[in-house]
């Protein structure tokens, strides 16, 4: 599947028309794990309460959910689009940190993130919805950046995102609901 000619042109934009060191290491922690682990750390913090272990199941729910979409984009979208990887393919592209690996659609970080997103408004409602969505939008922001996406990886791995996180909403309204009646307020 070969990238259209506004995707070159918004990724040659984003990645060498922004470059600067200030926004190479911004868009480096956005795309490590070790933010998502920190995130989800003050998250907990954050969330504190006598239902503690309420928050735990939403996550619990939040992991497996995102596990199930992961695997979804790499063992079955990413083989069947057979989409290479800009920094594989464009001479162009300024390479931030490593390439990765050879296909990029969609994009698991962006399918990853919008899960959290989704599933975490279900979870705690619209202000921490709110943040996780900010914080999705430049996770996907920082892959074109960093040259290993075009930007329909991005947006098709939003909506494969959206979608697994709409499915995974259910799970947390169900433990939310069981909640309620075993240990009510």
């Amino acid at each position: 599947m070969k990238p259209s000619q506004i995707e070159i042109e918004i990724l040659t934009l984003i990645n060498v028309g922004w470059s600067h060191p200030f926004l190479d290491i911004l868009m480096k922690t956005l795309s490590a794990e070790y933010t998502w682990a920190a995130f989800t750390l003050g998250l907990l913090v954050f969330l504190g309460s006598k239902k503690k272990w309420l928050h735990l199941l939403c996550l619990v729910w939040i992991g497996l959910i995102v596990a199930l979409a992961d695997m979804t984009g790499f063992y079955l979208l990413k083989p069947f689009f057979e989409r290479l990887r800009p920094c594989k393919v464009n001479s162009f592209v300024r390479i931030v940190e490593s390439c990765g690996g050879w296909e990029s659609f969609p994009s698991n970080h962006s399918t990853n993130s919008a899960v959290v997103c989704i599933m975490a408004y279900a979870a705690w409602g619209r202000s921490i919805g709110i943040i996780t969505m900010f914080f999705c939008f430049f996770v996907g922001l920082s892959r074109v950046y960093m040259g290993v996406h075009y930007p329909g990886d991005v947006l098709a791995g939003f909506m494969v995102g959206i979608l697994w996180g709409g499915a995974g909403c259910f799970g947390v309204r169900l433990t939310k609901a069981l909640a309620a009646q075993v240990v009510p307020d």
